[in-house]
């Protein structure tokens, strides 16, 4: 059996990671690059900066061919590939390409956010006691297509990394002793880059055979352009092969440079964060192997980040009739922009549940949408021919994120609209619209 790890080594490259496991009879802990500890039962605190991070232009050195054919071509065991070309369509929008410097070398790799501010990755990406111990510099590249980052590039304000990992003895991804269930790391970064690209829930139960996909940055699959290499994403579909109680195993395609890739559930929930495969004499039987996402880890992810439970609301607007329509349902923001409406991104996060429910209603008569969570509002609509669809979503009882309704008094259709933006509110209402007030709330 040969164990192979989805490292990149590059020329200066600068990448960096989270990890988490836990400790033996403790609580799950988290070290940061300056020596202090987070505990899973407490608010983390982040820092707005650390000594060592670049903050000059960054482009990365040529990455060389040869590192990523060769043993790497035995990762691809069902050749089943796609590449993506829609980088700012969620889920996409919200994995990264990440570079990393560290004392003895460099590294790229991928990572995903989790929160506006914080992205998981393998804990290998950033802190490799081979490398000389903590990534010295990060960058993060949101959605990065070839030589088109999207929404640019962020630097990181913290590294953390798992208490175990940071500790033992093989916190190499190459050693022969090497673990995946301590590889577990996190970024953390001073813009909230995540409101605007989405980010992640987790899935820590699944079973044997559930269907799963891996998205990230293969080093093979780059552009080299004018000497220079760029991250383009790849994605993969397979199927979990096994469930174990820190790992997670799974028959979907990758290379080195797909370390810290999500792998998620349909509805963008995420179960492990790739980090090794495994290769046997038997080809047949090689598999790739995440950190799974499960128990304490899954719990410290949701103390981490300070969202237990959430969902992702799409905007979208209709250019014919000028509406804009706001989903948590990822399948129906998919169909409305094959029919031609243009996805204007997450607008917003709301939980999942409350005692707070935000209603859709429809006119039958213009084809449009309104949502309220007035109730009597709901029932008066209702009455003069609206017709009630469903709970949308549910707003934040705690006050978090203010949403603000708008009306065009001018319009037929489209004649409301909600935005969490103060800048888009005051420039409607200089344009003509009434403001009408907070609607509901979502995550802050």
């Amino acid at each position: 059996m040969k164990l192979k790890k989805y490292l990149i080594n590059v020329g200066t490259i600068l990448l960096f990671i989270l990890i988490f496991s836990a400790p033996a009879n403790a609580s799950t802990q988290l070290v940061s690059n300056n020596g202090s500890t987070v505990v899973s039962n407490a608010n983390p605190t982040i820092t707005n900066s650390i000594s060592g991070v670049s903050k000059t232009l960054f482009v990365p050195n040529t990455l060389t061919n040869s590192y990523f054919t060769g043993n790497g071509s035995s990762s691809i065991i069902n050749n089943n590939w796609t590449h993506v070309n829609t980088t700012t369509n969620y889920p996409y929008s919200a994995i990264a390409w990440v570079v990393a410097n560290f004392l003895k070398g460099s590294q790229a790799g991928t990572a995903f956010f989790v929160s506006p501010y914080n992205l998981l990755t393998a804990g290998h990406c950033v802190y490799n006691k081979d490398l000389g111990g903590w990534a010295t510099s990060v960058r993060v590249y949101p959605g990065n297509n070839g030589t088109y980052a999207p929404y640019g590039y962020f630097s990181s304000s913290k590294l953390y990394a798992d208490y175990n990992w940071v500790n033992s003895s093989d916190s190499n991804a190459e050693s022969s002793t090497y673990n995946p269930r301590n590889d577990l790391g996190a970024i953390s970064l001073n813009t909230g880059v995540g409101r605007m690209t989405g980010f992640f829930g987790i899935n820590s139960s699944i079973t044997k055979g559930s269907s799963v996909v891996l998205s990230g940055y293969p080093g093979a699959k780059f552009t080299v352009s004018q000497g220079v290499s760029y991250g383009n994403m790849w994605t993969s579909k397979g199927n979990v092969t096994a469930v174990n109680t820190d790992t997670l195993s799974y028959n979907n395609d990758m290379l080195p440079g797909d370390s810290g890739s999500p792998v998620y559930t349909s509805n963008n929930q995420v179960s492990a964060v790739n980090t090794e495969q495994i290769l046997f004499s038997n080809s047949s039987n090689n598999t790739n192997v995440g950190t799974r996402l499960n128990g304490e880890k899954g719990s410290f992810v949701s103390a981490f980040t300070g969202y237990t439970s959430y969902t992702n609301v799409y905007r979208l607007y209709n250019p014919n009739s000028g509406e804009h329509f706001y989903t948590t349902n990822s399948t129906e923001q998919t169909v409305l922009v094959k029919a031609g409406w243009r996805y204007e991104g997450v607008d917003w996060f709301a939980p999942t549940n409350s005692k707070l429910p935000i209603y859709r209603l429809y006119n039958p008569n213009t084809g449009d949408h309104f949502y309220t969570g007035n109730s009597a509002e709901r029932d008066s609509l209702v009455k003069v021919g609206w017709r009630y669809e469903q709970i949308s979503f549910y707003s934040d009882p705690s006050n978090g994120q203010a949403v603000y309704r708008l009306y065009n008094p001018n319009a037929k259709v489209g004649s409301h609209f909600y935005t969490t933006s103060l800048a888009e509110k005051n420039s409607l209402v200089k344009s003509g619209w009434k403001y009408e007030g907070v609607a509901w709330y979502g995550l802050s």
